[in-house]
């Protein structure tokens, strides 16, 4: 009964130990979004401190702060990547999809701002960057699947994306809704409106070829 009793004990130890590393995780990403919302630069130290955690339990899981922002991108990425899609997989309405956006973006609305890049939409879907990649396959799945726009071609469908990223762009909905005084929700409601004016003119002159 002995081994029996310890090896039981020790399963309880690890389950305790893994959750208790998924909890301090956690801390230190809900820290990332804290600190950048606040715009402090995000240090491992910084991170440690916003979470109340120790500096060794920061080490164990980022190794540089580029980490940490990439950590809290992903979680606001997979969000948005479930709220996206029905139960069974299915791709949501991209009206459902825009909207969905406008409540991420205005829950985590000043942290966003500060890990947009310089590059443009297009050049990081070519190579591959992973987290455009994600927003624009989420885009190609719900516009693809829609009839209302018919059947689109590859290019039409990276210029449907191309074109709601430009006018979703967080910032943007951020500055429309402050010049306004308008909530963030009615702000994407107003931009997503005009991306369906777009979507529904994609047949019509061709943007330059590439």
């Amino acid at each position: 009964m002995a081994p029996a009793t310890t090896s039981a004990v020790e399963r309880r130890r690890a389950e305790r130990a893994r959750a208790d590393a998924v909890h301090n995780r956690r801390r230190l990403v809900d820290a990332v979004g804290t600190l950048l919302a606040r715009g402090e630069v995000v240090s491992l130290s910084a991170l440690a401190d916003e979470a109340g955690l120790s500096r060794s339990t920061c080490y164990r899981n980022f190794s540089e702060p580029s980490e940490a922002i990439e950590a809290y991108v992903d979680d606001f990425i997979s969000d948005f990547e479930r709220a996206a899609t029905h139960e069974g997989g299915a791709p949501r309405s991209i009206e459902d999809v825009t909207r969905t956006w406008g409540e991420l973006v205005g829950g985590r609305s000043h942290a966003l701002v500060h890990v947009r890049s310089a590059e443009g939409f297009l050049a990081r879907v070519r190579r591959g960057e992973p987290i455009i990649s994600r927003i624009h396959r989420i885009l190609h799945d719900s516009i693809g699947a829609d009839g209302r726009f018919g059947p689109l071609t590859p290019t039409e469908l990276d210029d449907a994306a191309f074109l709601w990223n430009l006018l979703l762009d967080p910032r943007e909905i951020l500055d429309l809704a402050a010049d306004r005084t308008a909530s963030v929700d009615d702000a994407t409601r107003w931009l997503g409106a005009h991306f369906m004016v777009s979507l529904a003119h994609l047949a019509g002159p061709a943007p330059p070829e590439r």
